[in-house]
């Protein structure tokens, strides 16, 4: 079965975040590959629906763990998003770590 087994199961079968999407307050950052074979980017423009403040990041050729398969473009976006909320990560590209 596999861990993908327990999203595809019946268990999961009416299981729906979309009711809770308009109470996200937080800053939101979505990375999703475009070839993802789990998720769809129609989920992602649910998101951007009903969160409009969240930004939204597709990566071509990439599929479900873009963290992996797109490190550095990943890496950049979210270091990018994390100064543009004001917070300083402590992995910084831009600025020597010392």
């Amino acid at each position: 079965m596999g861990w993908s087994g327990c999203w595809t199961g019946p268990h999961f079968a009416d299981w729906d975040i979309r009711a809770t999407l308009a109470s996200i307050r937080c800053p939101t950052l979505a990375v999703q590959g475009r070839q993802d074979q789990f998720g769809t980017l129609e989920q992602l423009d649910e998101l951007k629906r009903q969160a409009p403040h969240a930004e939204l990041l597709v990566l071509e050729e990439c599929r479900h763990i873009p963290h992996e398969e797109r490190p550095d473009e990943v890496r950049a976006a979210v270091v990018d998003f994390l100064r543009n909320t004001g917070v300083r990560p402590r992995y910084d590209p831009g600025v020597a770590n010392v």
